[in-house]
């Protein structure tokens, strides 16, 4: 499976795993010439918009997700979600990043909230 395709896949499982939430999805692949955000949503239980990185791994390994993301992609997502929320208006808003590993093997899901500060 080619690596878009796992990412594809991974977005998928991610925004069906989110909308059984009850999260409202604003966007999908929200792309800057810096970076990009896989999923922006907002979370109706706590007002927040919440913007979504997704990682898709084949198999489940011994490497926590979390350390799938570098601080340089950390970085490139808060800028990129300080910039969507100040073209949309909305930048004195509550909002988060989350984190969703995506095993594709079995299609658990591992959701860290606010897992990028």
């Amino acid at each position: 499976m080619s690596t878009k395709k796992k990412g594809d896949r991974g977005e998928i499982i991610a925004l069906e795993y989110l909308t059984r939430l009850k999260y409202r999805i604003l966007q999908v692949n929200y792309r800057l010439r810096f970076g990009e955000i896989d999923i922006i949503c907002f979370d109706l239980t706590t007002d927040q918009f919440v913007f979504v990185e997704v990682k898709s791994l084949k198999n489940e390994n011994r490497l926590a997700i979390t350390q799938t993301i570098s601080k340089t992609k950390a970085h490139r997502i808060k800028m990129a979600a300080q910039t969507w929320l100040r073209k949309n208006n909305l930048e004195y808003s509550d909002w988060r990043i989350d984190f969703i590993g995506v095993v594709l093997d079995n299609s658990s899901v591992v959701h860290l909230q606010a897992a990028i500060y």
